[in-house]
């Protein structure tokens, strides 16, 4: 993945005390697995996605180093894998029975790896940390518009419009960050 710069406000290591947070928790978990052979077969494939992004440099160096770049496995049979802040990922024992093999794995592996090599969530909270106050602003002006109208719907319809402008900002934040992703380029 090409560079898209920073990860916003957040340091790597603000990112990495809040992905270690969030892991305790999950160790915590009922649902959290630590099963060595299944550990063992996804660590094998992790392990081998990390150094070929060490050798591309799409793993910078503080990254490498500040962030935990481990797999917490969980029972629940959804088909899932998640980034988490800091280095983390999540992935769920329902992805593990449905892929065909290694290599589909590995694809959906080096996706959530290219989410903390480009620092998408960090970014995403940046965003959001800038757009709250804007939604407060439209919180407090829904209340306003409520009381001094006697009419709820028209405070509803302000709250819910400065949450749809919310959500349809994380929306444009998420197809900003798959459309600046590097394609294939076919050849003749």
């Amino acid at each position: 993945m090409p560079g898209m710069g920073d990860g916003g406000e957040m340091t790597a290591s603000a990112e990495r005390h809040l992905g270690d947070q969030i892991a305790r928790e999950l160790y915590r978990d009922t649902d959290y697995i630590d099963d060595p052979v299944i550990g063992a077969y996804v660590q094998e494939i992790w392990q081998r996605l990390l150094v070929a992004a060490r050798a591309r440099g799409e793993l910078t160096p503080e990254l490498d180093e500040r962030f935990a770049w481990t797999i917490l496995l969980g029972r629940d049979r959804n088909i899932n894998a998640f980034a988490l802040p800091g280095g983390y990922l999540g992935l769920n024992l329902g992805l593990i029975a449905v892929v065909g093999s290694r290599d589909e794995l590995a694809a959906v592996l080096g996706h959530e790896l290219s989410h903390v090599t480009q620092r998408h969530i960090s970014r995403i909270m940046s965003k959001q940390g800038k757009q709250m106050p804007l939604m407060l602003a439209g919180l407090i002006l829904g209340m306003i518009a409520a009381t001094k109208s006697r009419n709820a719907d028209a405070g509803q319809a302000v709250i819910m419009g400065s949450q749809a402008l919310f959500m349809q900002n994380q929306l444009n934040f998420s197809r900003d960050m798959w459309s600046a992703r590097p394609t294939a380029s076919a050849s003749a």
